[in-house]
């Protein structure tokens, strides 16, 4: 098993991954690891495009799973549910002429 070493972590940053880790029921290095691994494997998948709202402003796969986080679309079960919807969306908003 690899070892990462991390240097110069800001103080504020480590006492979120704490509180995290906490809410999470798991240690510091289990909660860093359970990221890292979700990171590498959403990376690695075909995401969608991000959504552009009419600001002109774009929402990323990342806002949206913070969104869904903090409660603003918890009634969607995951980020993919969410994106589901959109696609749906998007698709009526391309076939309504302008």
């Amino acid at each position: 098993m690899g070892t990462i070493v991390v240097k110069n972590l800001p103080d504020q940053l480590h006492e979120q991954l704490k509180r995290q880790a906490q809410r999470n029921h798991r240690s510091v290095t289990k909660e860093i690891t359970s990221l890292i691994e979700a990171s590498v494997t959403a990376a690695g998948r075909d995401l969608p495009a991000p959504l552009r709202l009419k600001s002109g402003r774009t929402l990323t796969r990342m806002e949206l799973q913070e969104a869904i986080a903090d409660g603003r679309y918890a009634h969607y079960k995951s980020p993919d549910e969410l994106n589901r919807y959109m696609d749906e969306l998007r698709a009526d908003r391309d076939e309504v002429p302008r």
